[in-house]
């Protein structure tokens, strides 16, 4: 899905998607399998030592944790992604929090869009060091 303030990373997550299901498409008839996995939050340390430019860090933290809670292991992730391999499923969303989104990107993109802008705004507004 589009998500703000990271145009690099949604930019290269949809080509993955893309390629993937092309790879799933293409590769069925000499046997090959590919799966793109759609993680959701999972609950890593991912945050703790990624650098945050004229950015409150307490403040994204604070606003990230109501998705902390929705997250899973990176042990239930991998389970969740194997049995996902093991059905050659060419796209395998595993949080509870990657299927709606999912689903919502597919059947109503504008509306997940208006939705994530209007987010995106109040928590800029929030989160930003101000000068």
């Amino acid at each position: 899905m589009p998500f703000a303030a990271n145009a690099p990373y949604v930019a290269t997550k949809y080509a993955v998607l893309r390629l993937t299901q092309t790879l799933w498409l293409e590769g069925g008839y000499f046997g090959v399998n590919a799966s793109a996995v759609c993680p959701g939050y999972i609950r890593t340390p991912i945050f703790d030592n990624c650098q945050m430019i004229n950015i409150d860090r307490e403040k994204v933290m604070a606003q990230y944790a109501p998705i902390e809670k929705m997250g899973i292991s990176p042990e239930k992730c991998v389970k969740i992604i194997l049995k996902g391999v093991a059905k050659n499923k060419p796209i395998i969303p595993v949080s509870g929090l990657a299927h709606v989104v999912w689903r919502l990107s597919r059947w109503m993109p504008i509306l997940l869009m208006k939705a994530v802008r209007k987010d995106y705004n109040k928590w800029r507004d929030k989160v930003r060091v101000k000068k």
